[in-house]
C-alpha cells in the first residue's frame, strides 16, 4: 500500500512542471525559491543570472546587533533588488536593522516595481521607520508582514498609519499581529471604515484593552 502511494506521488511530481524548486545557499538551474544566510557579491551575481528565481529568503542573516553589518547587508540587498527584477517575494524576517540601513533599503524599495510581498516579521527595527515605510508605500508591494516587529509606540503608530486612506500604496494585505497594539483598536476600526484598498488585515495576538474596544 505504501509503495502504491509513493508511485502516485512520484507521478504527480513527474507531470506537474509548475511546482516550486527550493535551493539552499546558492541558486541552481530551475530554482524558483532561494534561501541563504551567506549574502555576498558572488551570490548577488548568482541571483541576477538565475532569472527564474521569484522568492528570496534572507531570514536570520543579521541576528546579532551589529550596525556595520546591517549597513553592508542593506547595500547588497539594494543592489540585488536593482539588478534582479524577477524577485517578487522577499523574506527578511528575524533580522536586525538600523535606521541608516533601512533608509538605504527604503530608497531601493521605492524604485522597485516588481516586488509584491515583503516579510519583516520578528525583526529588530529602529525607532524611526519613516524612510522605510515611505519606500514601501512608493513600491509595488501588495503584501506586508510586520508580525511581532513593533516594540515602541512610535513604531506602532507608524505601522497603523499605513491604513490611512490618504496613504497611497499598493498594499492590500497587512499583518500587524502580536505587536501589543493595546490602544489602537478604535483608530484601526476608524481607518478601516475609510479604507477601500485593504482586503486582508491580521491583528491577532494583540492585547487590546477594554477601553480601546468599547
Amino acid at each position: 500500500m505504501v509503495l502504491r502511494y509513493m508511485m502516485i506521488l512520484l507521478m504527480a511530481f513527474t507531470f506537474n512542471v509548475s511546482y516550486a524548486k527550493l535551493c539552499i545557499g546558492s541558486a541552481q538551474d530551475g530554482c524558483t525559491e532561494l534561501k541563504t544566510t551567506v549574502f555576498n557579491d558572488g551570490l548577488i551575481e548568482n541571483i541576477r543570472t538565475h532569472t527564474e528565481i521569484q522568492s528570496l529568503d534572507l531570514s536570520e542573516n543579521l541576528t546579532i546587533r551589529k550596525p556595520d553589518r546591517a549597513m553592508v547587508f542593506a547595500e547588497k540587498l539594494s543592489e540585488t533588488l536593482n539588478t534582479s527584477p524577477h524577485i517578487t517575494h522577499l523574506n527578511l524576517s528575524d533580522n536586525f536593522f538600523t535606521e541608516e540601513s533601512l533608509k538605504i533599503l527604503g530608497l531601493a524599495l521605492g524604485k522597485n516595481t516588481t516586488l509584491l510581498s515583503l516579510d519583516c516579521s520578528e525583526c529588530q527595527l529602529p525607532e524611526n521607520l519613516s524612510y522605510f515605510f515611505s519606500g514601501i508605500t512608493n513600491s509595488s508591494i501588495q503584501k506586508l508582514n510586520l508580525e511581532n516587529s513593533l516594540r515602541t509606540d512610535a513604531q506602532r503608530n507608524a505601522a497603523v498609519a499605513l491604513l490611512h486612506p490618504q496613504v497611497k500604496s499598493s498594499i492590500t494585505q497587512l499583518n500587524l499581529s502580536t505587536n501589543f497594539l493595546k490602544e489602537h483598536a478604535l483608530i484601526i476600526s476608524d481607518l478601516l471604515l475609510k479604507n477601500r484598498q485593504i482586503t486582508h488585515l491580521n491583528i491577532s495576538g494583540n492585547k487590546f484593552t477594554d477601553e480601546a474596544v468599547a
